[in-house]
């Protein structure tokens, strides 16, 4: 900019320098005129341009409402205008019938890799009943409202006692028990071929379809049977009522309003309410036309429920744009939107001949719109526009990475040029991030070259135990002692986590270390910034990890930028953000218990790592040996049988993942698979074990009153009892 000046290849005033933040323009603008004495160049944040423009061609200056500046004040008049249209008969019919098919935010079970996937998705997302029931899929969720709105009384998986049950076999359980009519219902999960999710063994689980009409056949008790494609094709509750009326099975649907009432104690109806106003944002920032709102529902995965949604929130919208107009109020979407309008209709004449954007891997549709209309409203324009792929990490907000990714098409013939020098972080984060960051081949390659160039891994992977409070405090302290025993005074250490609620105190901090600095942030607020060391938190697998296993609900995803197609894209450049913010050392803190799967990809892929430094305990290397069998996804921890006091392995996955095992006697740890006739302790230097009986491959257990050993698959009275006894078992051969 001062080059063009300079050289007077332009004037200051045909300048626009455009940026994201207040703080960021103005301190642009200081540089401009205090180190280069460049005055007269217009640099302003794409809203402060909105509203000069729209100023200028209204001749009035503009009033900015309320609700723009407050948060908490569009939510009210959002949740009013809701509340209102609730009472009104056709608008309840319409909320009830939405809620009755998608309660839930939807996935195909089918489209998951294990079950443990699939249960963690269920947490995640929260998928409960109207009863606060945790149940195994989508399928029996509106199977238990439906009985619930129907004021059909059931017992979801309650125990079912029959003589065909073997100890191999935990307990029946049933999906639905219909108490008042001796009816039973099992959702089968298959589709119409027979086929199972991929993680589901199909001729084992056919076998268990087999034995369980058999259980009823022969206990003379009457079955309803749905199935997975039923809810896939959408005809699961007509059939399942049609299904009911068979076994005379009576109807006495809820009044709407107590459905609706028990919606709202449910919380359904306050989070639809938050979804109804991240729409009206949406829309209004996207500025999208009616053309492009019908073929955002064409597109979307499921059209019926964003155009049902369309109609919820209409006189919201309506009501929201009225209440602006009225006041003569503007929000920021209207200073953008009014603003392209005008520059699109000539309204406004741009002086504007060189046009700088920063930070332009965040830029949204609105703004990108309103920067091809000022670059096309004038003859010969240059726009020169900063951005980083790599740091596209707002999406949620509107940001479209494409436009980066795709300049070229959508500004025009373009001159690249790359600034692949850094002076922030060493060469071996640069290592680290750049090779995880660039596992997405979409991602535009770069060679990032550091200033600083280090000789040995810069990353920690710090292994801890994270349950409760006091384990992520001692994690924390742990950490910040290292840093104080390497680091020279007066360094800086920095804190990241997704969510503030998971950050220290820094005052307990800065009180216990006076030789460092200390400072907090969301990694999303991070960026921009820097510190020696970087200390990253909650890089676990879950809701609120890193990466969130949270999904967009699909009304909001639906006006969001198309989603990448490579699986957690925008979250890897969050971890690449985060990595980055280190000059000197990173430490990566994680649970291995719910481990991250980025930091696991990190270890797989042989990434530079310092594992062993502030190494956690023996169980955090273990984790990996005590992975359950069954969902692949949850870990086996310790539990106690409440009955007989018995320690056991449960999985972190219960209730939906009921797989126990037992544990080693000694140290109550996991054991290895069966060698020979024992089960050995998996912990290294413990010589525990459990013999397993030659008959059926249960337990062998020591029973006192026989004065021998006994199977635990011994079932007094059952025909399918094993009743092997054996006087004395030795000790398992060292090895």
């Amino acid at each position: 900019m001062a080059f063009l000046v300079q050289s007077k290849q332009a004037k200051p005033e045909e300048i626009l320098l455009l940026a994201y933040g207040r703080e960021a323009a103005e301190e642009m603008r200081e540089r401009l005129e205090k180190k280069l004495g460049v005055k007269g160049i217009t640099a302003a944040t794409f809203h402060a341009l909105g509203r000069c423009i729209v100023e200028r061609v209204e001749k009035r200056p503009l009033e900015v409402s309320p609700m723009a500046t407050d948060k908490a004040a569009k939510t009210h008049f959002i949740n009013t205008v809701f509340e209102q249209n609730q009472r009104k008969p056709a608008y309840q019919q319409l909320l009830l019938r939405y809620f009755e098919r998608w309660l839930h935010p939807v996935r195909n079970p089918f489209d998951f890799k294990t079950l443990g996937e699939y249960y963690r998705f269920l947490e995640d997302n929260g998928i409960r009943t109207l009863k606060r029931e945790q149940v195994k899929g989508f399928g029996e969720c509106d199977i238990a409202n439906f009985l619930f709105m129907n004021d059909i009384q059931y017992q979801y998986e309650s125990g079912y006692d029959t003589p065909l049950q073997s100890p191999d076999r935990g307990l029946y359980r049933p999906d639905f028990f219909l108490t008042e009519y001796n009816v039973y219902i099992e959702h089968f999960g298959i589709d119409r071929n027979g086929g199972t999710a991929p993680y589901i063994d199909r001729e084992k689980y056919h076998a268990d379809m087999v034995w369980k009409r058999r259980v009823h056949t022969e206990g003379k008790t009457r079955l309803i049977e749905t199935y997975h494609y039923e809810k896939q094709d959408g005809t699961l509750l007509d059939v399942l009522r049609q299904r009911l009326e068979k076994f005379d099975v009576k109807f006495n649907p809820l009044p709407d309003e107590a459905v609706l009432e028990t919606l709202r104690e449910f919380g359904a109806v306050k989070k639809f309410s938050v979804i109804l106003g991240d729409m009206l944002s949406l829309i209004r920032g996207a500025n999208l036309s009616s053309d492009e709102l019908r073929a955002v529902v064409e597109q979307a995965a499921h059209p019926h429920q964003i155009q049902a949604a369309l109609h919820l929130l209409a006189p919201i919208r309506q009501a929201y744009e009225d209440q602006l107009h009225d006041s003569k109020n503007v929000d920021y979407d209207d200073m953008i939107t009014k603003a392209w309008r005008y520059v699109k209709e000539d309204q406004f004449q741009s002086p504007w001949k060189y046009i700088i954007v920063d930070e332009f891997q965040d830029i949204a549709k609105s703004r990108a719109e309103m920067v091809l209309a000022l670059k096309e409203k004038q003859q010969d324009v240059s726009l020169f526009c900063v951005g980083d792929d790599w740091q596209s990490i707002y999406r949620f907000t509107g940001s479209d990475i494409s436009f980066t990714s795709e300049f070229e098409k959508r500004f025009g013939a373009t001159q690249p040029n790359e600034l692949d020098k850094t002076f922030r972080f060493n060469s071996k984060i640069g290592d680290v991030a750049s090779k995880f960051v660039m596992r997405n081949p979409k991602q535009l390659v770069k060679d990032i070259k550091s200033h600083a160039v280090a000789d040995c891994p810069m990353v920690s992977l710090v292994r801890a135990s994270l349950g409760t409070k006091k384990e992520k405090k001692d994690a924390i302290d742990r950490i910040t002692q290292r840093i104080s025993e390497i680091a020279p005074a007066g360094s800086s250490v920095y804190f990241l986590a997704r969510l503030k609620s998971e950050l220290p105190d820094l005052e307990a901090l800065t009180s216990q270390y006076p030789n460092l600095t200390f400072k907090n942030d969301s990694i999303h607020t991070s960026k921009g910034k820097e510190a020696d060391f970087v200390v990253i938190l909650g890089v676990v697998k879950g809701e609120y990890g890193l990466p969130s296993e949270k999904v967009s609900h699909p009304l909001i995803e639906a006006l969001l930028p198309k989603a990448e197609a490579y699986p957690h894209a925008e979250e890897r450049r969050l971890f690449y953000v985060a990595l980055t913010r280190a000059k000197h050392r990173v430490y990566i803190v994680t649970d291995m218990r719910k481990c991250s799967p980025f930091v696991l990809e990190l270890v797989k892929d042989r990434h530079p790592l310092t594992l062993e430094d502030l190494d956690g305990c023996e169980e955090q290397r273990l984790v990996s040996a005590s992975t359950c069998p069954v969902c692949l996804e949850g870990n086996q921890v310790l539990k106690v049988n409440g009955k007989n006091e018995q320690s056991f392995l449960g999985c972190t996955n219960f209730p939906r993942c009921r797989h126990t095992e037992p544990c080693c006697p000694t140290c109550r740890g996991p054991l290895r698979p069966a060698q020979g006739a024992y089960r050995l302790c998996k912990k290294s230097g413990c010589r525990g074990w459990v013999a397993i009986c030659p008959t059926s491959g249960g337990q062998m257990v020591y029973r006192e009153s026989a004065k021998k050993w006994g199977c635990s698959h011994y079932q007094k009275g059952s025909a399918n009892s094993c009743g092997y006894m054996i006087a004395r078992i030795p000790a398992p051969r060292a090895t």
